[in-house]
C-alpha cells in the first residue's frame, strides 16, 4: 500500500466520523466496514477505523470477528493490527469453533510456529486447544 493511499483512507474515516456515520453499520449479511478491511487484510484502514471510534470487535452471524477473518485469510499485518489495538481474541466462530489465535497458528509457517512453540507462548484465546 502506498503512502498517499494510507493518507486517503485515514482521511475518509476522519470525514465520515466528523459527519457521524455510522462505522459499525452492518449490511444484511452482517458485514461491517472493518470485518471487509480484516479480510482483505488492510491493516493501515483497521487503524484508521478505531482512531475514529469504530467497533473492531462486532461479530457476524456466524460469531467472525474481524481478527477471526484476518487471522483465517492469512493476513499477519491485519492481524498484528488488531493485536496492537487490542481486540478480543477469545470470540469463537460458530462454524468450526475456532478462535483467532487458533486460525492464526493454524496458517502460519513451520518456522514461525516452531519460534512460538520454543517460547512457549502463552496467547489469550488458544484455550485447549494444542497445534
Amino acid at each position: 500500500t502506498c503512502q498517499l493511499h494510507k493518507v486517503c483512507l485515514f482521511v475518509c474515516h476522519k470525514i465520515l466520523a466528523k459527519h457521524k456515520a455510522d462505522l459499525n453499520v452492518q449490511n444484511k449479511n452482517t458485514w461491517t466496514a472493518a470485518l471487509y478491511a480484516a479480510t482483505n487484510g488492510h491493516a493501515e484502514a483497521l487503524y484508521a477505523l478505531h482512531e475514529v471510534g469504530a467497533d473492531l470487535s462486532l461479530k457476524m452471524s456466524d460469531g467472525s470477528t474481524p481478527a477471526i477473518l484476518a487471522a483465517a485469510n492469512g493476513h499477519l499485518e491485519a492481524f498484528a493490527a488488531l493485536i496492537d489495538i487490542g481486540v478480543d481474541l477469545g470470540a469463537v466462530r460458530k462454524s468450526d469453533g475456532k478462535t483467532a489465535m487458533q486460525l492464526h497458528f493454524q496458517n502460519i509457517d513451520g518456522e514461525m510456529k516452531r519460534m512460538h512453540i520454543q517460547d512457549d507462548d502463552d496467547w489469550e484465546g488458544m484455550g485447549d486447544w494444542v497445534p
